[in-house]
């Protein structure tokens, strides 16, 4: 027998459907309410009355239906092989999740991001790993990066901002990338930070605080608190100030110093091959 309505899914299954059309509210009730279908266990000792053995498997036709296998009664006593309908081309896995399938693909990210970090400074390592299935392609075969799925970032359970200061550039943190909020000890390149984000952050600070921030320092110091510490230090960089234009400019550095003036010409002293330098010209002779 094959797509027996089954009193056990057939409500609901058709009140989710007039959900879907956005049908009223009491039909909805109603569909609830209703006893359509028979339950399996009803077709199990209808069978077994009889003499028969009742299998029942996943239906072909929906979820709100089942088919059933009449074997000769004695011959299920062991186990029966064989007698399973395959769903055709629905897939058992969108009816339950797959637990062990989420922990081994986040302890293989785990792992790959702790082998890269050992063997790639930490500006190389990727910010996020997704889990796929298969890579999409296109109709010519190669990878279609529109269809990929976008990463997700997540903020860490590190502490918030104590200071005024570690408010403003946290908060700058959280500007740049785009997130609602980014914890003190959170890393830039850990939230999906790369090289054109880091100097736009390093420019934000650079006019919000008034502070002379080198990218380098952000690659260093990734995380709010290593900035503020650093912008803290008292042997930090001098923030660039405008200074008075002097009068006269010297050419050179080497030119600021007092030197005594160097002779332009050669020095004129006594004797015919002073002052400049004799030449004389001398024509080949030709034997005969």
């Amino acid at each position: 027998m094959v797509g027996v309505p089954n009193a056990r899914l057939a409500a609901e299954v058709a009140a989710a459907r007039a959900v879907v059309e956005e049908e009223p509210i009491e039909r909805v009730r109603g569909l609830l309410a209703e006893t359509v279908g028979v339950d399996p266990e009803e077709v199990c000792a209808w069978a077994e009355a009889r003499g028969w053995d009742a299998v029942v498997t996943v239906a072909t036709g929906g979820l709100d239906t089942f088919d059933v296998l009449l074997v000769p009664g004695g011959v299920g006593s062991g186990t029966l092989t064989g007698v399973y309908v395959p769903p055709g081309e629905r897939s058992l896995s969108a009816l339950a999740s797959d637990p062990v399938r989420t922990r081994v693909a986040g302890e293989l990210m785990s792992v790959l991001r702790r082998r890269l970090g050992e063997r790639l400074p930490s500006y190389m390592v990727p910010a996020a790993f997704v889990a796929l299935e298969a890579l999409p392609l296109t109709v010519s075969g190669k990878v279609d990066r529109s269809a990929l799925p976008a990463p997700e970032y997540s903020v860490g359970s590190s502490r918030a901002a104590r200071t005024p200061q570690e408010e403003i550039v946290s908060g700058l943190f959280a500007e740049v990338l785009g997130l609602p909020a980014v914890g003190m000890e959170d890393s830039f390149f850990d939230l999906g930070g790369h090289s054109l984000l880091a100097t736009r952050l390093v420019n934000r600070i650079r006019a919000v605080m008034g502070a002379d921030l080198e990218l380098r320092t952000l690659f260093d110091q990734p995380t709010a608190s290593g900035l503020v510490r650093h912008l803290s230090d008292a042997g930090s960089r001098p923030v660039l100030a405008r200074r008075e234009r002097p009068e006269r400019l010297a050419l050179s550095p080497a030119r600021s110093t007092s030197r005594p003036p160097r002779a332009l010409g050669t020095s004129r002293g006594s004797g015919p091959a002073s002052g400049r330098r004799s030449s004389t010209t001398r024509r080949p002779t030709r034997s005969c």
